[in-house]
């Protein structure tokens, strides 16, 4: 097809000028959006930060840590150790990690695995013969297995600090708290340019977008 003869024909100019402006449009909307949210931000206080309590201070709840991996050998071994390393009552931490891998992440995840089993921390690895659903058809499938109480979900590039169940549980005494969702924060800020600018681009979103949200008891995203 030949376009040119098109661009410059009677029908092209509306037709453009109608793309154009529906695309000015809905930048404005989604920039109008995201002042809205920034007004929010300033305008609702914050609720103070509560103090995060003890392993002794209260009764724990069961908690079943997910960690779903396909194919993830360079940052494996490090998520299964910082959830390992997660303080809270041995007894009440199942870490489950989902596997689909087809390369060397299984012999790595087995290893680590069985490093912190012999440790005393419970982990179980649930595989799958086929790789249905990805990531959410590994959760799907190994959910019900699952034996705590409330689940904490990690993707495979995260790294949780140590007190990070103690400070998200207590947030479900609440009867209207259904979901806790965190921050995040960054390892590798400082290494070039295109890391700085990207971490700049989540912290607007989690600094000032999920805020506002969560100040205002509007809807908020979910975040993998």
């Amino acid at each position: 097809m030949d376009v040119l003869p098109w661009i410059t024909g009677p029908v092209s100019g509306p037709v453009l000028f109608g793309v154009y402006a529906a695309s000015v449009a809905i930048v404005t909307a989604y920039a109008v959006g995201q002042y809205h949210l920034l007004w929010r931000y300033w305008r609702t206080p914050a609720r103070p930060v509560p103090p995060v309590p003890s392993l002794t201070d209260r009764a724990w709840p069961s908690v079943t840590v997910q960690i779903p991996l396909y194919n993830e050998r360079y940052v494996a071994a490090e998520i299964i150790d910082a959830c390992a390393a997660l303080e809270y009552p041995p007894d009440r931490l199942e870490l489950q990690v989902l596997d689909d891998s087809t390369d060397d992440t299984r012999e790595i995840v087995d290893a680590r695995a069985a490093h912190w089993r012999a440790r005393g921390i419970t982990v179980t690895v649930f595989r799958r013969p086929t790789r249905e659903g990805y990531k959410a058809g590994a959760l799907a499938a190994a959910t019900p297995q699952a034996t705590g109480d409330f689940l904490a979900l990690f993707d495979a590039d995260f790294r949780p600090a140590p007190d990070f169940l103690r400070r998200c549980v207590p947030e479900f005494d609440a009867v209207d708290v259904g979901a806790v969702q965190a921050r995040w924060g960054h390892l590798n800020r400082g290494y070039s340019i295109l890391t700085l600018a990207q971490s700049l681009l989540h912290d607007a979103f989690f600094f000032v977008e999920q805020e506002a949200r969560a100040r205002s008891g509007y809807f908020t995203r979910f975040n993998g």
